[in-house]
């Protein structure tokens, strides 16, 4: 019984800091102009995304009505386990292609402490079952679409990253 009430909470705790996340990243992408201005609103009264939380929201109740509750924990581990791998990838690449560029910290073991998380990443990826690896193509399939369907033209990152001078010579 205590298991299964520490399983339960763990589930809702895990469940809260996805929705959280999901809908600031959301709203991070509605300011850069990488999704509608509907992302980018926050709730007059309490500051918040609220459109980005309650679609959030709506599409995670989605999904757990949908699907097995095995499902959803596994995906989420997908996701997070793609991320973790691709930003120590990420830091690699950037070492070589921009050698110069300014960084806050320095990557403790460079470059085994990476590799080493790449390789760690991968092989819990490796564990998960093979419909969990179908809805994650799915699930990168949708967001390729959206950005090459929306993204790629209303992104405001480009304007952003470029010198004054050089906007208005574009």
């Amino acid at each position: 019984m205590l298991l299964s009430a520490g399983a339960v909470l763990s589930l809702v705790s895990v469940t809260l800091v996805v929705l959280y996340g999901q809908s600031r990243i959301l709203y991070t992408m509605g300011r850069h102009g990488m999704l509608p201005n509907a992302f980018r609103r926050v709730s007059p009264r309490s500051g918040t995304p609220a459109f980005a939380t309650l679609l959030t929201g709506g599409f995670v109740a989605l999904l757990a009505a949908v699907f097995p509750s095995n499902l959803l924990p596994d995906l989420t581990s997908m996701g997070t386990l793609a991320a973790f791998a691709v930003v120590p990838l990420g830091v690699m690449i950037l070492r070589r292609t921009a050698p110069g560029l300014d960084r806050g910290f320095r990557v403790p073991g460079y470059p085994v402490v990476p590799v080493l998380s790449i390789l760690a990443c991968g092989y819990l990826m490796y564990e998960l079952p093979l419909d969990t690896y179908l809805l994650f193509g799915g699930r990168l399939a949708l967001a390729l679409a959206v950005y090459l369907l929306y993204s790629r033209k209303h992104s405001r990152l480009e304007e952003a990253a470029e010198p004054a001078g050089e906007q208005a010579l574009a």
